[in-house]
């Protein structure tokens, strides 16, 4: 004989328990199929090894020189979050400027710095971040007027004429060891296109996150503890020593905070 279900309030009970069993069961497979995304701030500060930097600022170079940097930008391309496995990404951007001069001009503008906000990241844990000095060869292929008005490549303050290439990195400014010397480096060109990787580990698990990103400008001129003679290579050819030493600089001047 089949047994039957109880009757009057007990019945109800017992519907109402089953129910609320099916939808706490329904509710964990849903949290586990969907992904959680979040909304990343990045945030990219710069100093001077430990000042404050702004334009023009004299600055202590190798203790017997000082330094003040009139002009200091830079191209990054595919700006991406390192997956755990170390080898795929989560892009973020395809193209940005940095125009740090332009940010910081003057003593009040010492604490600004540049943001950006991303959109459906991923929530997970990541490795750090990754993007390239300058733009891959088939873009650095085209010329300003290749690309629409308004695009970033549009800019013909981006690209040299003389090298037929966009500018990747450029430093300019006035280094003064008992006279001044004048200087306009500038990274360019398809072999000094540089990927850099910057490690820290991040966990991002709220709906909003906030990456500080950190410029150590001191590091930019340093290879092996020792600084680049900017007196003697007031503008390095493409494929030089200098560069070599900015190149290095420039992979290790980033830091995660």
């Amino acid at each position: 004989m089949r047994s039957k279900l109880p009757r009057g309030p007990m019945r109800y009970l017992l519907t109402a328990i089953w129910l609320a069993a099916l939808l706490f069961v329904s509710a964990c497979r849903k949290t586990t199929v969907e992904a959680v995304s979040s909304t990343v701030s990045l945030r990219l500060d710069a100093q001077y090894g430990d000042e404050p930097f702004y334009k023009n600022k004299e600055l202590n170079y190798d203790g017997q020189s000082t330094l003040a940097i009139q002009k200091l930008s830079f191209l990054l391309s595919d700006l991406s979050l390192i997956k755990e496995d170390g080898k795929s990404v989560v892009h973020l951007s395809d193209l940005e400027f940095f125009d740090i001069c332009g940010l910081k001009k003057s003593i009040n503008d010492q604490n600004k710095y540049w943001q950006k906000t991303y959109y459906a990241v991923p929530a997970g844990n990541y490795r750090g971040l990754r993007f390239h000095l300058g733009i891959n060869p088939e873009y650095n292929a085209l010329m300003p007027k290749d690309f629409a008005p308004g695009h970033l490549l549009a800019r013909d303050s981006l690209y040299d004429e003389d090298r037929q290439s966009y500018i990747f990195e450029q430093i300019k400014g006035t280094i003064t060891k008992n006279t001044a010397h004048e200087f306009d480096v500038k990274v360019l060109t398809d072999q000094n296109f540089l990927e850099v990787s910057v490690l820290k580990s991040i966990e991002i698990t709220d709906t909003t996150y906030a990456l500080q990103l950190h410029l150590d400008i001191a590091k930019l001129f340093e290879k092996g503890g020792t600084r680049l003679d900017l007196a003697s290579n007031p503008a390095p050819a493409t494929e030089s020593p200098a560069i070599d030493t900015l190149l290095t600089g420039f992979s290790k001047a980033f830091s995660i905070e």
